[in-house]
């Protein structure tokens, strides 16, 4: 809190004065209130001598956000626009948006001609606004995800700065920007990454607004109001009503736990409702008037409740731990010093159920807001490892809050954090050099990974030291390599596998080749968002063997085939087929392991053939 009170040292959102050594204070041995029977910690006395410069001070702590900043710029938007579109979700975004730019229409989201309500219209318009700013490029597509992941980032640095200390804010922004997922999700066009960004807006909103309440009182201000309301609005403006819910779920599940769940009711609801209101209703009505019960019926009904809970919408993913299995590399490797975390609460909580009031309110928040979207996801007949991103934010600043007392060396926690960032640093140099060794020639991963081999040794060497000098190395080449692990991730693992998306040249050489008063058919294969956006071009879907027939006798121009299905058809059939071009072709957006590994690889790879139809036209020489 910004004036403490009396029990300063017990409070979740006390401010420590420094970022690797303990303030005066935190020197005086505070027995564990969790742990009763334990003597207090063995706080060592720095000597003047070992002392380093103060992180909180006004000349050292700008250049520290500027640090954490970069780290995550660079991560975000190097190469941002080198790989082509993803097959499936980036793609038809990208479409939708360059039609909005095209027609002028920014009501009606259009896909291949037709209407389509698969979401709300602000992630649309962002990256239309971004393809007016920069072009209808694959940058502009993805900088939209990328400027928000940044904001995600800067917002949980801010979180955690307000609630628990400037040191902990900073360490949450830092274990956020290295997590692989996040830094992968940042890097493609996807709405959940807008999503996320607009959930931490309204969490940090109701977090500052307890924050404030010293005395347990919740006392909203302006900027908590707006941050709250604004936040759960452009989120629903983003995904549907699932920005309304999440935010409503986690706040009162927190009122419940923290018994103040009446005076959360009587804060500012009504006018925070018209606020919200006024931002979504808009588009609905116009949406209602324009399109009647098919709008309500397919954006509403079919792309909310029958996702959630009718079996079998578009695939069969209700494994009740898909997200959890997917969390584990998403959040790798801090997910270690979580499942510290999360083990030593449950020891807490079997104590008796008063020990819940004794996590803190913050603590607590987060980990509602971490559990309560999991289980809901997870309940969804429809689930992608992209749903638990929103719950990203809430994971770091737990693991910092945690990571930060390990440092420190309040209690046992030290030894279980220096176990835990040696096997990050040593974990993370395997990580790289198997990628490596999958993706390159075995010849050049010694010289690509002889850098890091230094890494976890100087981490074991600065952890077997108890100064927080030393701690504060160890974390910090436990974050180097990280960092190195996701740069060789994103500028060299990410364009090898992009290589199999052949649909940007594939658009170019269909531009270059097209005639006058031809037509174009994806035949056997389905309309991809790339196809269309590469090529500007209306694609007519053939798949059944009648309309193929007809096609391939009556019709002139340009028909794109996966090899597979052209090796099916009859001899008749191939002949009215002039061969143009062919690509190695795989679908990035449904990549398995196999894929992953050099010697089953190659059967997972297939072709994508293009073809000029023998009709009145000649063919292309």
């Amino acid at each position: 809190m910004r004036n403490a009170g009396p029990d300063i040292r017990h409070s979740p959102f006390a401010i420590r004065r420094s970022l690797f050594a303990p303030s005066p204070e935190s020197r005086i041995p505070i027995p564990d209130s969790r742990f009763p029977n334990l003597p207090a910690p063995r706080l060592r006395q720095a000597g003047p001598e070992s002392r380093i410069p103060n992180p909180e001070s006004r000349s050292l702590l700008p250049a520290l956000y500027i640090a954490l900043f970069a780290i995550a710029a660079a991560l975000s938007l190097w190469r941002l626009g080198d790989t082509p579109l993803m097959d499936i979700d980036e793609s038809m975004y990208a479409e939708i948006a360059r039609h909005m730019v095209d027609s002028g229409d920014w009501v009606t989201p259009t896909f291949d001609g037709a209407a389509t309500f698969l979401k709300p219209p602000l992630y649309y318009w962002l990256v239309a606004l971004s393809m007016k700013c920069v072009g209808q490029t694959e940058f502009a597509v993805r900088i939209v995800s990328g400027l928000l992941g940044l904001a995600a980032v800067a917002l949980t640095a801010l979180l955690g700065r307000w609630v628990f200390s400037r040191r902990e804010g900073l360490l949450a922004g830092l274990i956020l920007g290295l997590s692989p997922g996040f830094v992968l999700m940042i890097r493609v066009s996807t709405v959940d990454m807008t999503l996320t960004a607009f959930l931490t807006l309204a969490f940090y909103g109701y977090a500052r607004m307890i924050a404030k309440a010293p005395d347990g009182r919740p006392a909203p201000d302006a900027i908590s109001f707006l941050a709250m309301w604004l936040g759960a609005a452009l989120a629903t403006l983003t995904k549907g009503p699932i920005g309304l819910l999440i935010p409503a779920l986690v706040v009162g599940l927190h009122g419940i736990a923290t018994r103040r769940l009446k005076r959360l009711l009587g804060l500012w609801i009504p006018a925070g409702l018209a606020l919200y209101f006024a931002i979504v209703l808009p588009w609905y009505v116009i949406c209602t008037i324009r399109h009647g019960m098919e709008f309500l019926q397919e954006n509403l009904l079919h792309h909310n409740l029958e996702k959630f809970f009718v079996k079998g919408i578009y695939h069969d993913k209700t494994n009740y731990f898909f997200l959890l299995k997917n969390f584990q590399w998403m959040f790798f490797p801090w997910i270690l010093i979580m499942a510290v975390a999360a083990l030593v609460r449950l020891v807490d909580l079997g104590r008796g159920p008063g020990r819940l009031a004794r996590i803190g309110d913050a603590p607590l928040l987060f980990w509602i807001w971490f559990l309560a979207p999991t289980l809901v996801f997870s309940l969804s007949q429809y689930k992608l490892p992209t749903y638990i991103a929103p719950t990203l934010p809430a994971c770091s600043l737990l693991v910092a809050r945690w990571l930060d007392r390990g440092l420190r060396g309040d209690f046992w926690l030290a030894w279980l954090g220096k176990a835990a960032l040696l096997l990050m640093t040593v974990g993370g140099l395997l990580v790289v050099y198997w990628c490596l060794a999958r993706f390159f020639p075995i010849s050049s991963v010694f010289a690509r990974t002889l850098p890091l081999v230094a890494l976890p040794i100087f981490a074991l060497l600065s952890l077997l030291g108890g100064s927080e000098r030393r701690r504060g190395a160890a974390l910090a080449l436990a974050c180097a390599t990280m960092f190195a692990l996701e740069i060789v991730l994103v500028g060299y693992i990410q364009p090898q596998i992009h290589a199999y998306s052949p649909y940007r040249e594939a658009g170019r050489l269909i531009r270059e080749s097209a005639r006058p008063g031809d037509e174009f058919f994806a035949l056997r294969t389905g309309i991809t968002g790339s196809l269309l956006f590469y090529t500007r071009c209306r694609f007519t879907w053939v798949h059944r063997d009648e309309q193929l027939r007809d096609v391939l006798a009556n019709k002139n121009g340009l028909a794109i085939m996966e090899g597979p299905d052209y090796d099916k058809l009859p001899p008749e059939l191939k002949d009215r087929l002039t061969p143009v071009a062919t690509w190695p072709f795989y679908h990035v957006a449904k990549m398995t392991s196999k894929f992953l590994y050099a010697a089953t690889r190659p059967a997972q790879i297939s072709t994508l053939r293009l073809f000029r139809l023998k009709g009145a036209a000649p063919p292309i020489p």
